[in-house]
């Protein structure tokens, strides 16, 4: 398939005042708004897949950071069966069949790239191992909870969120090393709703918010902190911790701590804050469901993110944006979330460690070329 070019028309970088808001209210701010963007979208060519168009699942980064990888439904001698893929020239190439019968259970998981070539996901809310010859393994629960959220750091250990519901509205949470079978009850006064994530220095981290009690939907959360996950110790003697390393957010090659805000990103790093806006009318508190909910950084120190576009900052805090596929599934809500941070459409988005941008909406995935 052809690639869709995407040119802008150029409107200049500038400073401006804007209204806009977070959790605490309204206010004015600088903002940056954004120029063109040259570059286009490849889309990536498919198989022989089942159904109508190829489904993208769990779109996530190998060990190396270097590569996408994604579950994906394959047919094989007449079955319709899912394998972990990755591109190869341009063209989506497994590189392990999954021979277990999910049929389409796998929508919507987590997926992680483990130890030896291996892969982990989350399957019905429980654990999947796919090994490298097709054979699955399903390892139980630690907590006996429900398996909510699964990541990996760049040596291939697993870490997953589970959650316990109790007679609390929320109930209780546990960050656990799957493989080795160790958990941390973590405390119910610092987690809303965690999960965790990996980041370019290869570690997984986790995002906790403060609860407190009130209003009309009861239990809320604010003053969002982020924690590295740590392995004290050694065999029998290990225990996880957590090590406080500043706010939530995707954090950036410079420990920036990236966040998104109605109708674009805020940047803090060191009690310093800087607002990205797109180009877009923006009615100051009038919907709080306008806010990116795609966010990505590369070791170039750039940050990518979606709002109805493709939206860049480079290095130096150059706000550029693209239109994204016109083939895509629905570019209008790929990315858009509530701001209880529940997503209102679908899309995935990753970037490699060169800058390559990859961006799915879960049926299709495209990769973005900047142009010099």
């Amino acid at each position: 398939m052809r690639g869709t070019s995407a040119r802008l028309l150029a409107l200049g970088s500038l400073w401006i005042f804007v209204a806009g808001c977070d959790r605490t209210g309204c206010y004015l701010s600088p903002a940056a708004l954004g120029t063109q963007q040259e570059g286009h979208f490849k889309a990536v060519r498919f198989g022989k897949t089942c159904g109508a168009r190829p489904v993208v699942e769990g779109l996530t980064m190998d060990v190396t950071g270097e590569k996408p990888v994604f579950a994906t439904r394959i047919e094989e001698d007449g079955f319709c069966t899912w394998a972990i893929s990755r591109v190869v020239d341009g063209r989506a190439r497994p590189i392990m069949s999954i021979n277990e019968d999910f049929g389409e259970n796998l929508n919507q998981t987590w997926l992680a790239a483990g130890m030896n070539g291996t892969f982990w996901a989350i399957v019905d809310n429980r654990y999947a191992h796919f090994m490298r010859d097709g054979d699955t393994r399903f390892p139980s629960v630690v907590k006996d909870a429900r398996a909510i959220s699964l990541s990996s750091t760049a040596t291939g250990r697993v870490y997953a969120i589970e959650h316990y519901q109790t007679d609390n509205p929320i109930g209780s949470f546990y960050l656990v090393d799957v493989k080795n079978r160790r958990s941390l009850l973590l405390p119910s006064d610092r987690f809303a709703w965690p999960y965790v994530q990996r980041a370019l220095d290869g570690n997984v981290y986790i995002d906790g918010r403060l609860r407190y009690f009130g209003g009309t939907s009861g239990s809320q959360s604010r003053e969002c902190s982020r924690y590295r996950v740590e392995s004290v110790g050694q065999s029998q003697s290990e225990r996880l911790e957590l090590q406080h390393v500043g706010d939530c957010g995707v954090l950036g090659k410079d420990g920036a701590s990236w966040k998104p805000m109605i109708y674009g990103l805020w940047r803090q790093l060191r009690g310093e804050r800087k607002y990205y806006y797109p180009v877009e009318p923006m009615w100051a508190c009038v919907d709080r469901g306008n806010r990116p909910g795609l966010i990505a950084a590369d070791q170039l120190g750039n940050v990518w993110f979606v709002y109805r576009k493709l939206w860049h900052i480079n290095s130096i805090g150059k706000l550029s944006s693209t239109n994204l596929p016109v083939g895509s599934r629905d570019p209008l809500t790929i990315g858009e979330r509530y701001s209880a941070g529940y997503p209102l459409g679908s899309g995935q988005l990753v970037a490699a460690n060169d800058g390559t941008v990859w961006v799915s909406d879960d049926t299709s995935l495209y990769q973005f070329v900047l142009e010099p």
